[in-house]
């Protein structure tokens, strides 16, 4: 076996005029293949190659002759053991090895290692940039202060700024949280601990500027090329005056750099700039004269136009929503409302959470007993800093006027309730109110059957009490349900029933509510209208094939609540 593949390899090598093999050797279950680049030797590592599962081929390099090369820092992984770096080839995600032959796989590493290494300047410092973020903190663990890291919030100028920065230690691990001036935290996430400045320095051009390598963290030199370059203006005439003017008088200060990408969300990294006195002059005069050290901080983005551009979604703050129904519908609801954008939420529900429902709920058992909005509200706020959940009290105690002034609050009102006659009393008592708001009610059918949403305005025809009536009359069940009337489970008599149906309904139904709540906030949808799913799940076709029904004639003139409109 081992002759087979010291011949594939020496077969592929002939192919790659540029490399030159220089010695194959086999040992036990490791083969290497020894060559040179313009003189420079690397080695190719062939292990378990006769087991397509568990091969495993990399090219190494030594570090030496990796700075000598000036090999693109996104490509090398540091092995300070060996002295070795393994060149990053292969995007794992992209490529399926295990369905490669031998010869294909060596084939295909030699061919990139090929193009990483005739990579022109202009391309290598291309490539720096890619992946500039995860290898700063990579540098973070080798040079930089381990027991620091940093939740950023960006602000939205452009130019540099200072922010605030609180610090604090728990356990032995520091704590930095940047943030700019109108950034509100909800009750949970208020920052603690010592509080002073950071200074905000977004980069224009970021072509040439490289993570540190090895074990040599940024110098003065460093910092000046991106804030005082003579020959290439990093950063905004803005923000170069405002740094030129910028007095510091500690022996610390903490930077965050920033710097956008095409095609990509921006990169963020930063760092505690170390000064050998707390002399007082300006930010460039202390990095000149009195310049200590830069550490590099391992740090997260935490804004929420970085978290929903790196989702792929477009950045928009949703206006304020009221969720009515903080049962398992409305639990699996409000942390997608979150996800969406949604940073100012209210939730109203006058229950307690019960354990027997956990599985199919957001809470878990040990919320038993506790107020449903009080703990999702808890949990949804510790969880997303920026979020404040309003717990709004029982809208069904309110009067005429409290309950107006109330959902004046909110932009969209999503009622999630249980209960047919819940359901028609809250379609009654805001009819009543005069709100441009929309509405948008979402309910199950019994076990599941059906999921349905329905996005109205109360200025225009069509409510939930419309889905009462048929050919002209009044029915007593809902036109639009699946079910037929089986589906109930007495649960303890008169303690009460329930419908049983698994997560996968409550998944497919937020899908649902999403997609409608969508539409209204872009203008897709404009009048009233009903969106229902079948959730048939009796065999796996008919679960995954059937399309929304959408119905927007369904207003009855005959509606005792809307038939005046």
């Amino acid at each position: 076996m081992h002759e087979d593949c010291l011949r594939i390899i020496r077969d592929a090598f002939d192919e790659y005029t540029d490399f030159s093999l220089t010695d194959v050797s086999a040992e036990d279950t490791l083969i290497s293949a020894k060559f040179t680049y313009q003189g420079s030797p690397l080695t190719l590592y062939v292990s378990d190659h006769s087991n397509n599962y568990l091969r495993r081929i990399m090219v190494c390099i030594e570090d030496r002759i990796a700075d000598d090369l000036k090999i693109p820092a996104h490509y090398i992984r540091y092995n300070n053991q060996d002295k070795q770096s393994v060149l990053c080839l292969l995007d794992k995600e992209q490529h399926v090895l295990s369905a490669c032959s031998l010869s294909e796989l060596i084939d295909l590493y030699l061919g990139q290692t090929q193009s990483l290494l005739s990579l022109s300047p202009w391309q290598k410092k291309a490539e720096y940039l890619k992946e500039f973020e995860f290898y700063w903190n990579a540098a973070c663990k080798r040079i930089g202060n381990t027991d620091n890291q940093a939740e950023v919030y960006l602000p939205a100028s452009e130019t540099a700024a200072l922010l605030s920065c609180w610090y604090t230690k728990n356990n032995g691990i520091g704590k930095y949280v940047f943030f700019p001036e109108g950034v509100t935290f909800n009750s949970s996430n208020i920052p603690q601990g010592t509080q002073s400045t950071a200074v905000y320095i977004p980069i224009e051009f970021p072509s040439g500027i490289i993570p540190p390598r090895g074990n040599a963290p940024w110098n003065a030199h460093d910092l000046l090329d991106i804030i005082c370059n003579q020959t290439k203006d990093r950063i905004s005439a803005k923000s170069y005056d405002f740094l030129k003017n910028l007095q510091i008088d500690n022996y610390q200060k903490p930077l965050v750099f920033s710097f956008s990408q095409p095609e990509s969300v921006t990169i963020t990294i930063t760092g505690i700039l170390s000064f050998n006195t707390n002399k007082k002059k300006t930010l460039i005069c202390k990095i000149q004269e009195d310049f200590k050290a830069f550490t590099p901080i391992k740090s997260s983005r935490m804004d929420l136009k970085y978290l929903q551009e790196r989702v792929g979604q477009q950045y928009a703050v949703l206006p304020a929503i009221l969720l009515i129904g903080c049962g398992s519908v409305g639990s699996y609801i409000l942390p997608e409302l979150v996800n969406l954008g949604a940073v100012n939420i209210g939730v109203s529900d006058p229950d307690e959470f019960v354990s027997g429902n956990a599985l199919r709920h957001h809470l878990g058992p040990r919320s038993h007993g506790f107020h449903k909005t009080d703990e999702m509200k808890f949990f949804t706020e510790y969880e997303n800093p920026l979020v404040t959940i309003e717990s709004v009290p029982n809208l069904l105690d309110m009067n005429e006027s409290g309950l107006a002034k109330t959902l004046a609050k909110y932009q969209v009102v999503i009622v999630a309730v249980g209960g047919t006659d819940l359901q028609k009393k809250f379609n009654f008592l805001f009819s009543k109110i005069s709100s441009t708001s929309w509405f948008l009610y979402n309910w199950l059918d019994a076990a599941g059957k059906g999921a349905h949403v329905l996005a109205m305005r109360y200025s225009h025809k069509g409510c939930f009490n419309c889905l009462f009536f048929e050919n002209g009359e009044p029915i007593s069940r809902n036109k639009l349900s699946y079910a037929d009337g089986t589906e109930m489970v007495i649960g303890n008599g008169c303690g009460g029933s329930f419908s049983p149906y698994g997560n996968n309904v409550l998944v497919r139904n937020t899908s649902v509510v999403l997609s409608v709540l969508q539409g209204v906030l872009d203008g897709s949808i404009t009048q009233n209208t009903v969106t229902s799913i079948r959730n048939d799940f009796s065999s796996l076709e008919s679960s995954i094939t059937i399309a929304p029904d959408i119905n927007m004639n369904f207003a009855e003139e005959r509606c005792d609540i809307c038939g005046h409109i």
